[in-house]
């Protein structure tokens, strides 16, 4: 009689604290980002963690490290759906009407997100209606961005890009000295690192000029 008294007493103590102590599968913080806050939820069991965007709650990608491969990759010629040396008809097919358009430079660019200050976006740039590079731009790390050779770069630094790729064949640095383009004519790829962290990566045409900073 006892020990049944006791057993009760342990399950109540552990209802309680279930009850008041872990009331649901998630924790809930808020992050401060670019002097916003969002909100933040953690998955108690999994530990999985996500942030509550427009479109929804978007899990952070928390793993920013290649694993080693004996056969490096190959040149890529096409990036998110894009190939080079694809016209401005076939662009427009494929990801419809440019959300902002720079004739003078040849530019088109596609959003795939916007929140408060943040921004995800993809760059196109023609020469003679001819796809020459194709770049997606990313200012948060835990964006969910297109695959290039296999991988999802935004967050990586420069030493995990080594390892992978090997030296760069060029580097462009900008005026402010913050930022810089890492080349992989190779591969046709190109790498934007700013606090050695990939920003922007994507795809170039090696037949036309090699993107640097002016």
């Amino acid at each position: 009689m006892k020990n049944k008294i006791l057993y009760l007493v342990g399950f109540v103590i552990l209802f309680l604290l279930a009850a008041f102590l872990w009331p649901t599968m998630y924790q809930y913080k808020e992050f401060k980002y670019n002097d916003q806050t969002v909100l933040v939820r953690i998955n108690r069991f999994t530990n999985t963690t996500e942030f509550l965007l427009p479109t929804g709650w978007t899990e952070v990608k928390t793993t920013k490290s290649i694993e080693p491969v004996n056969e490096k990759p190959k040149e890529v010629n096409q990036f998110s759906d894009i190939k080079l040396g694809m016209t401005t008809s076939d662009v427009k097919f494929i990801k419809g009407k440019p959300d902002n358009k720079d004739s003078l430079n040849q530019k088109w660019e596609y959003i795939y997100k916007e929140f408060y200050s943040s921004k995800e976006y993809l760059n196109i740039v023609f020469r003679n209606d001819s796809v020459i590079s194709v770049i997606y731009i990313s200012s948060v790390k835990y964006s969910d961005s297109p695959e290039l050779l296999n991988h999802q770069f935004i967050g990586y630094n420069l030493q995990s890009i080594i390892d992978y790729l090997g030296i760069q064949s060029d580097v462009s640095t900008s005026n402010d000295g913050l930022t810089r383009i890492y080349v992989y004519e190779k591969y046709h790829c190109i790498f934007l690192l700013q606090k050695n962290t990939v920003y922007g990566y994507g795809i170039y045409d090696p037949n036309y000029s090699t993107p640097r900073y002016n």
